[in-house]
């Protein structure tokens, strides 16, 4: 019975250490500006990386294998929550080969993820009353200007 409960303790110890540990790396959303920002750079890390995806298929010119390795670093080296699912996706990749079905998956999930995300920052942005489409270099200065103005 000792040795029961001991042992109830050490695991209830373990779950509770894992928990803190992993919630101290996590940055708690508190405005709604830091949710926007939070998806827009999903949204540009996506966009800004998306032709390795191409690459990775083989649609466009490159070293497949080294696109999926960089796309793979460049996820693993981001820490927005936002992108979950993809980083999640990439891991499951376990190597490149031509042909993988998984990576065929994973440019479907960026497509429709980014898209995604676009129509999020841009619902926000309608909830504000701006009716057009915003580049996405000025998005952020046409936001803030319409934080400001209220």
């Amino acid at each position: 019975m000792l040795f029961q409960e001991n042992h109830i303790f050490k695991k209830s110890y373990l779950i509770f250490v894992i928990f803190l540990i992993g919630s101290c790396d996590r940055k708690e959303i508190k405005t709604e500006r830091e949710f926007f920002i939070v998806k827009l750079n999903a949204f540009n890390l996506l966009n800004d990386n998306h032709d390795l995806l191409h690459v990775m298929l083989g649609e466009e010119k490159g070293d497949e294998k080294a696109a999926f390795e960089q796309f793979k670093s460049i996820l693993q080296g981001s820490n927005n929550d936002e992108l979950l699912p993809i980083i999640n996706a990439i891991n499951n990749i376990k190597h490149y080969s031509k042909g993988n079905k998984k990576i065929e998956s994973l440019d479907y999930l960026v497509d429709y993820y980014q898209a995604g995300l676009s129509m999020q920052l841009e619902s926000i942005l309608k909830g504000y009353g701006i009716g057009r489409i915003v580049p996405n270099d000025s998005i952020l200065i046409v936001y803030d200007k319409l934080l400001k103005d209220g």
